[in-house]
């Protein structure tokens, strides 16, 4: 077991400085806990995040939300539905996927 404060607090300070944000971190020590110290613990575990953040992909938060309809095929053509969607939503930024069903999702 770790000393208290040498693993958690400076990962989080080191990811909060790197701009990094929405992103889960796991660090995995197999040696060296009694024989670095304190002090040498925090390095480490800095040192880790550091590295990881250097070489991390990103990619911009995008904020997405689900819509559900159910149809009968005689109410509407999907041209109708893509259109009306278009107009009233957002959801021309996303995918529309048409099921077998009349069941239809977009997100």
């Amino acid at each position: 077991q770790d000393p208290r404060g040498t693993s958690g607090r400076p990962s989080l300070e080191v990811l909060k400085g790197s701009g990094i944000t929405n992103v889960l971190l796991t660090t995995v020590r197999y040696f060296g806990g009694v024989k670095l110290g304190t002090g040498g613990l925090v390095r480490v575990y800095a040192d880790a995040v550091k590295a990881v953040a250097l070489v991390a992909h990103t990619e911009p938060l995008v904020e997405l939300s689900e819509l559900r309809l159910e149809l009968s095929y005689e109410v509407c053509e999907a041209a109708e539905v893509d259109r009306v969607l278009a107009a009233a939503t957002d959801a021309s930024r996303g995918a529309v996927t048409w099921e077998a069903s009349p069941r239809s999702r977009f997100s």
